[in-house]
């Protein structure tokens, strides 16, 4: 997305070609090879051709001394038509045409002729030293008679007192060379035993040098056994050549076409290596834009965590947009108005006046809101690098919260990253998390709201007061905290139904509402249950009681519940005042009820102020409270038994159980220095009711035992009674100590007690009365 990745590229040669260096090293290597090549094989065909004309002497050889032997025998059958006369001459010369002169040396020196020309001095002078028959002497053609041809050979054989000297001609020897293969050898010699040499194949002519052993390119001397010549096979230089190059010119054009192909492998792989590296250099620059993309949203999720104002967010985005992710210009705005025809209000923004200038916002943004998806549109290019990099693009992306698209994000950058998958992702995943960053500044506010709200009536709680007064009392200015009591709400819910239960809190707290708003600073708030609160501040002592009295009558003013039944509520009030009762928001509040409390206990529609001393009654009904409980379970309670007479005849016609807490150190309580704090909290109540009711099911369970048959009343407290837990207390009791003399039980209530949960009462001593416990009215006439 960024300009300055859009044209960077890695160093390519010119041209998109490989570096000479690669080029020239191909083909020294070639060269090497070739020439490695050439020489190797050079060697090897000198090689082959030295052991072929090996080879080929040493057959040669062989066949000569064969052939030498044969003609040794020849010689001596010479010898025997010579001593024979001339006819056996004349016959031997028939049969052995090859033999093309014949000498006799007699044993005084004496020659004679047989036929064919006479013995050159060198033959006559040579002496044989091994076998029969031997070579003497070489002959060469130019001394020979015409029909002599190649040459002859000279043999010698003693033959008695006579010496014989036979020349055969050297083509008798042809048979040895004429089956040579075709090119296997340029040259073949026969070298005497005076070291005469005569080329015998190909016939002689031609430049003295190609008939010049010492000219061939490859010689190889060969003895025949038992004689006194040697072959030699020889190959000229030309043949050698001619050979190696029929071995190279394939070579040759194999390294020529290698050549060639290597060409076009090198440049086929400078084009792939230019497409290569522009890939490599468009990725890099890919990730680069991805990274410094993902690096502004990591940025912005950082933001997001510290949960900031959408102003706050919005201009941290942009700006991370343009400074991080290098896009050129950056937008986002509100969406206001309907969906058909929305307008976006910008509310911040980063990066260039001139790519702005060069656009319209406003068009693809409203058009990204109709739709509900992202928009990208071309842009005006105003920037030479964006030009180079491929141009330039917007993109509109719409914020949702929730369901609902509640924002806009503009962006103005290069069109290769904005239209690259990854980058589009990232930045959809950006709006996501702006959107979700949104939704949750919402239900933060939603939930601050109902964290310090009531939900049933708008108020706000308990929590927010005690947050308003702290803040009060930080000023200079005086004031009051009233709490009301709505009397009688109970038996509304009871009989109408908590439906008209809460249509008159909710009326309550719009009269409060309308109250607070009469002047400043005024709170109203809704307490646990049926209690409300009004903070006053500036109040003093004549005007909080003032101030009350006044809620206290418009509370009480008739209202017609929605059913259409008609109602007049009234409500006890308490009040206390900072500074003369501040020791804390909490302490403040707790005074304040603990003055209804003392309201309450006068009656309905009473108002007290706090007074130290209630405070302190408070403190020590806590005590016996947080005291009674261990003292229960230590057994320090116990059933004192009064006897009930009959006045008419004065006898016992039962008992009544009365508790007494007996101390530690044996001092009694009396039942009024616990039982009205004990009364206070229902769960204590239910503890000791239980306690009762097993102590009296114990002692009845004793007398009877013991023969007397004596009823029992005990005294159950209201909560307890109207408990739902009550019949289930009751029902332990008797099975622990026996279901038969439960109708020895009796239950007192007080005539307070039954009137002031009647429907509840009613039921439980029903239920009792079907278990055989019977119900006793006390202290009738007091309520």
């Amino acid at each position: 997305m960024s300009e300055r990745g859009t044209g960077e590229s890695g160093p390519l040669p010119a041209g998109g070609r490989a570096p000479w260096g690669t080029r020239v090293l191909v083909y020294v290597l070639l060269a090497v090879f070739a020439l490695y090549s050439g020489l190797y094989t050079w060697r090897d065909v000198v090689r082959g051709r030295t052991v072929h004309v090996g080879h080929l002497a040493d057959l040669t050889a062989g066949g000569a001394g064969m052939a030498l032997e044969r003609w040794g025998r020849g010689l001596a059958q010479a010898g025997a038509a010579v001593r024979a006369g001339a006819g056996a001459v004349a016959a031997f010369r028939a049969a052995h045409p090859e033999w093309v002169a014949l000498a006799v040396r007699g044993a005084h020196g004496q020659w004679r002729r047989v036929f064919g020309s006479q013995p050159p001095r060198a033959v006559r002078t040579a002496r044989c030293a091994v076998g029969p028959g031997c070579v003497v002497a070489l002959e060469g053609a130019r001394r020979v008679d015409r029909g002599a041809g190649m040459g002859r050979l000279w043999l010698m054989h003693a033959a008695g007192r006579d010496t014989l000297y036979g020349a055969q001609s050297l083509a008798a020897l042809a048979p040895l060379w004429s089956r040579f293969p075709a090119r296997a050898a340029d040259r073949l010699y026969l070298r005497g035993p005076q070291g005469a040499v005569v080329r015998v194949w190909p016939p002689a002519g031609g430049p003295a040098p190609a008939n010049d052993p010492a000219a061939m390119r490859v010689l190889a001397w060969r003895a025949v056994p038992d004689a006194m010549v040697a072959f030699g096979v020889g190959v000229t230089g030309a043949s050698v050549r001619a050979q190696w190059w029929g071995i190279v010119w394939p070579e040759a054009l194999f390294l020529i076409s290698t050549a060639l192909a290597a060409e076009g492998v090198l440049r086929g792989f400078e084009r792939h290596a230019a497409r290569a590296a522009a890939a490599v250099a468009t990725e890099q620059a890919r990730v680069r834009r991805v990274r410094d993309l993902y690096a502004a949203l990591s940025d912005t999720n950082q933001l997001i965590v510290r949960h900031p104002q959408p102003e706050e967010l919005f201009a941290t985005t942009c700006r991370l947009l343009v400074e991080r992710a290098g896009a050129c210009a950056a937008r986002i705005g509100w969406v206001e108005g309907g969906v058909g025809d929305p307008a976006v209000r910008w509310v911040t923004r980063a990066g260039s006046v001139e790519a702005e200038a060069a656009t319209d916002p406003g068009a693809i943004a409203r058009k990204a809101v109709i739709t509900g998806r992202t928009q990208r549109a071309a842009a005006r290019t105003y920037s030479a690098g964006y030009r180079r990099g491929g141009g330039v693009a917007q993109l509109a992306l719409p914020i949702r919260r929730g369901a609902d698209i509640v924002a806009v994000l503009w962006l103005y950058a290069g069109r290769v990253g904005l239209e690259d998958r990854a980058e589009r992702a990232l930045l959809e995943e950006m709006v996501l998390d702006l959107g979700f960053s949104l939704e949750d500044m919402a239900q933060r506010r939603r939930l601050e709201h109902a964290a310090e709200h009531d939900a049933l009536t708008g108020l706000v709680n308990r929590r927010r007061l005690a947050r308003a007064l702290q803040e009060a009392q930080r000023g200079d200015a005086a004031g009051a905290l009233a709490v009301f009591y709505l009397e009688g709400l109970r038996e509304v819910n009871a009989t109408l139904g908590h439906s008209a239960g809460d249509e008159i809190l909710g009326v309550a707290a719009t009269r409060l509402q309308v109250i607070a708003a009469d002047r400043a600073g005024v709170l109203a708030a809704r307490g646990d249950g049926d209690r409300f609160f009004l903070m006053l501040p500036g109040a003093g002592s004549e005007e909080a009681a003032r101030r009350v009295n006044e809620v206290q009558e418009a509370l009480a003013a008739p209202l017609r519940l929605s059913g259409g039944e008609d109602l007049r509520v009234e409500s006890t009030a308490g009040w206390a005042r900072w500074p003369e009762h501040w020791n804390g928001s909490a302490v403040l509040l707790e005074r304040a009820e603990l003055a209804l409390e003392a309201a309450h206990a006068r009656g309905p529609g009473e108002c007290a102020g706090f007074e130290p001393e209630l405070e302190e009654r408070a403190h020590a009904a806590r005590r016996v409270r947080r005291e009674f409980e261990p003292a229960l379970e230590r057994g320090e309670l116990t059933l004192y038994y009064q006897p009930v007479l009959d006045l008419a005849t004065g006898a016992v016609q039962g008992m009544e159980a009365l508790v007494r807490w007996i101390a530690p150190d044996g001092t009694a309580r009396a039942p009024g220095a616990f039982l009205p704090q004990v009364e206070q909290d229902p769960r204590l109540l239910r503890e000791l009711g239980r306690f009762v009711l097993g102590e009296a099911l114990s002692r009845i369970a004793a007398w009877s035992r013991a023969g007397l048959a004596v009823d029992v009343a005990v005294n159950i407290g209201a909560s307890h009674l109207t408990d739902p837990a009550f019949l289930e207390d009751l029902d332990g009791a008797l099975a622990n100590h026996g279901a038969q003399i439960g109708h020895r039980l009796l239950i007192e209530i007080t005539e307070s007690a039954y009137l002031g949960e009647r429907g509840a009462a009613a039921a439980a001593l029903e239920a009792a009365r079907a278990r055989g416990v019977r119900t006793v009215l006390d202290d009738f006439g007091t309520a």
